[in-house]
């Protein structure tokens, strides 16, 4: 069983467990996601290369369509971040 600290009471939510066969209890209680457009503080230390990688992979792939495009230049990002 998970815990959080009084001081993020705000950022729970409590939802009935009704259908849940793995749920014990008839409440569970889980932290709420971050705000859209927020950086978890996990993940910071990692922006600055990942926002290198997109710059540069936005200038290597110029034209396309589709899934292709997006194929493309999630590998690009996936290679630079590799790096």
């Amino acid at each position: 069983m998970g815990s959080f600290p009084l001081s993020e009471l705000g950022k729970v939510a409590g939802h009935p467990a009704k259908g849940m066969s793995w749920s014990k209890s008839a409440i569970i209680v889980k932290r709420l996601p971050y705000p859209k457009g927020a950086i978890p503080p996990h993940l910071r230390p990692y922006t600055e290369r990942f926002k290198e990688a997109v710059r540069s992979c936005r200038s290597e792939i110029t034209t396309g369509q589709g899934a292709a495009t997006v194929n493309a230049f999630n590998a690009c990002i996936a290679a630079k971040l590799k790096k």
